[in-house]
């Protein structure tokens, strides 16, 4: 890893991406390992993350996460990246509709300014991605993004997302990266509500 790759910018910094990757392979029935090259990597830039939190925003996430990991309980909402996660997850409202046996539908409205990154995602951002337990999901379909003036894919406005749910069904949860054109704020994930519900 690179010392220079710590710091957020317009994108979120790679390092810190990566320890989010690393802990998300390392979740229930991952290996163990991972968590531990997670660990090594937000310790390894634990002193940038000190001297400046808010140019480090996904590596906090990283920790917190992590921390969370170790005391076995979901990460507290203090602190200013909880109150950036609670603004990221205020940019979208979720709903799901069934749409046959076994099919969903996930309809997200992205509040007006604001844009998801597509799945697949430019290099460094983080897709947008629905998930669950594995054996939970089959032939996800996500949509096609617009393509700004920059020639970069986003999701604006109203967009679905279709899928088959396993049997039986298992609960769902939405990651995504919400950004405007001055920033983006910390990847996070929300439930999917059950369709009807």
């Amino acid at each position: 890893m690179r010392a220079q790759d710590v710091f957020d910018g317009a994108a979120p910094a790679a390092n810190p991406l990566a320890a989010l990757a690393l802990l998300d392979l390392a979740g229930p029935g991952g290996e163990a390992r991972f968590a531990r090259e997670a660990e090594a990597a937000v310790r390894a830039f634990a002193g940038q993350l000190a001297r400046s939190p808010e140019g480090t925003c996904t590596l906090a996430l990283a920790a917190r996460r992590l921390a969370a990991r170790e005391q076995g309980a979901p990460g507290g909402p203090g602190g200013a990246i909880g109150q950036l996660e609670r603004e990221a997850r205020g940019v979208v409202a979720v709903r799901a509709e069934t749409a046959g046996e076994r099919a969903i539908r996930v309809r997200l409205a992205i509040a007006p300014g604001w844009h998801l990154q597509p799945n697949p995602a430019p290099e460094g951002m983080v897709p947008l991605a629905l998930l669950g337990a594995p054996g939970a999901l089959a032939e996800v379909r996500y949509p096609e993004p617009e393509v700004d003036a920059d020639g970069v894919p986003r999701l604006e406005g109203e967009v679905e997302i279709s899928a088959v749910l396993g049997d039986p069904p298992a609960p769902l949860r939405l990651r995504f990266q919400a950004c405007d054109e001055r920033r983006c704020l910390p990847p996070v994930e929300v439930p999917v509500p059950r369709p009807g519900g």
